[in-house]
């Protein structure tokens, strides 16, 4: 009896669907962490006093304009 199809066929790695390549879930996973570590830095960045502020260099202008950023604006 002979099948529709062979046995190599069968067992041939099948192309991702939508485009996908393998790896993509974990890729955007890393994105999103990547997204919540930028606006958690953005939240401490938020809550330093004028004289911490000063100490690296920033002033309360230069935070304004950080924390309104999203999170995939570097």
């Amino acid at each position: 009896m002979e099948t529709p199809f062979s046995y190599q066929a069968a067992n041939r790695p099948r192309p991702a669907r939508h485009g996908f390549r393998p790896g993509w879930l974990a890729r955007l996973v890393h994105l999103c962490l990547d997204w919540q570590e930028r606006m958690q830095q953005r939240r401490r960045l938020s809550g330093l006093s004028a004289h911490m502020l000063k100490d690296i260099g920033l002033t309360g202008v230069d935070v304004e304009m950080e924390i309104r950023k999203l999170p995939w604006q570097g």
